[in-house]
């Protein structure tokens, strides 16, 4: 009987373990074993606490972020306050050089009413700095300063005639100077969200009515520059409504209809109308005589009442509707702060639960090992015995 011997394949001889895998594998293998379940716990503990330590941040940053944008906001309404009191000076400013102009040469209106306004311009002033105190940004300081540096224009003011187109850029500047210095567009809590677009388009719609406002009004006085005052009411009436159309792209419906009541109140009307008459014939708005200067500007003081009215339901309308932009950054930020919360809570809650399951597994782990560690100690006391 004979038998074939079969040769079996060659087995290949395993791959050489690379230098960095031997010294990773020798420095694990000098590990204690205890030392390796502690590592294999703690590391993914450690993780999940950096994670959540990175959001807790980051919950808190827009806390922050948000409770700074709503104290802005509560503050610019100081700011809008300040923008219609350089308007009632600006207007007051007009009607002081109309009179100058009617009453001529030897005429010296009283500057009381002008002075006044100009009282209520400083306090007010006053009152944006204190309530920013040391937040105030450089640039709405700045602006402020210009305001104060109004004094050499009203000076001017007081003493004789100066046309219209002298006194409005001085004033309407120092208004727009006041609304670029809240800095919205720069701000990073408020650039880029809905609160810092409804604040900015709200300051500027207001401050666009308000202009249109004491344009309509100059114009209507027969002033040398009165057509030069028609083309600005336009240009200002035009700013409004695309100012008040992006408001409307932010806001909610609600929001845009109160803003809409700007043009729905009883001393609007009457400024309407007057508008109204002047686009039948603007080259005719400018008198042609001292006699007609006088006829023409008593004409528009009998219905000037109807432009403080329509400011102070302006404002109001404004201030209530700032109110309300900040309450919802108040919201915001109390939503972040309570997100925050949460997830600290939830993180202190997990990781007493992750120790308290680390301790467990680690003892059963462990005690079994100790049992066999022991056992085989003394397998080989007795073998060596």
């Amino acid at each position: 009987m004979s038998t074939s011997q079969v040769d079996a394949p060659d087995r290949p001889a395993p791959p050489p373990t690379p230098p960095g895998s031997r010294g990773i594998r020798g420095f694990a293998d000098r590990w204690p074993f205890r030392r390796k379940l502690n590592v294999l716990v703690g590391v993914p503990l450690a993780v999940v606490a950096l994670l959540l330590a990175y959001l807790i941040t980051d919950q808190v940053g827009q806390a922050r972020d948000a409770a700074a944008a709503a104290q802005l906001v509560r503050d610019s309404a100081q700011v809008a306050a300040l923008v219609d009191r350089v308007e009632a000076e600006h207007q007051q400013a007009v009607l002081l050089s109309v009179r100058y102009e009617a009453a001529g040469a030897d005429g010296r209106p009283s500057p009381v009413a002008y002075r006044r306004a100009q009282t209520a311009v400083d306090a007010q002033v006053a009152a944006v700095r204190k309530a920013f105190g040391d937040r105030l940004p450089d640039t709405e300081a700045q602006a402020l300063k210009e305001i104060e540096g109004l004094s050499s224009l009203r000076d001017t003011i007081e003493q004789s005639y100066l046309p219209a187109d002298n006194i409005d850029p001085a004033y309407t500047g120092a208004a727009r100077s006041l609304i670029d210095g809240l800095g919205l567009d720069r701000n990073a809590a408020l650039a880029a969200t809905f609160t810092g677009n409804l604040l900015d388009s709200l300051l500027r719609a207001d401050a666009a009515h308000s202009s249109f406002e004491t344009s309509v009004f100059s114009a209507t006085t027969g002033d040398t520059n009165a057509l030069i005052e028609f083309t600005a009411a336009v240009g200002s009436y035009d700013l409004y409504l695309h100012q008040a159309d992006r408001f409307a792209r932010f806001a909610t419906e609600e929001q845009a209809d109160r803003l809409a009541e700007m043009e729905h109140s009883a001393a609007q009307r009457e400024i309407a109308e007057a508008y109204a008459e002047l686009q039948i014939d603007p080259s005719g708005l400018q008198a042609n005589s001292r006699e007609e200067v006088r006829r023409t500007f008593q004409a528009a003081l009998a219905g000037y009442r109807a432009y403080p009215e329509q400011a102070a339901n302006r404002l109001k309308i404004a201030s209530s509707l700032i109110d309300e932009i900040a309450d919802s950054a108040d919201d915001a930020s109390s939503d972040a702060w309570w997100r925050a919360a949460a997830l600290l809570a939830s993180a202190l809650v997990g990781f007493l639960l992750w120790l308290a399951f680390s301790v467990a597994v680690r003892r059963s782990v462990i005690r079994p090992v100790q049992a066999l560690t022991g056992a085989a100690q003394e397998v080989s006391a007795a073998t060596s015995r």
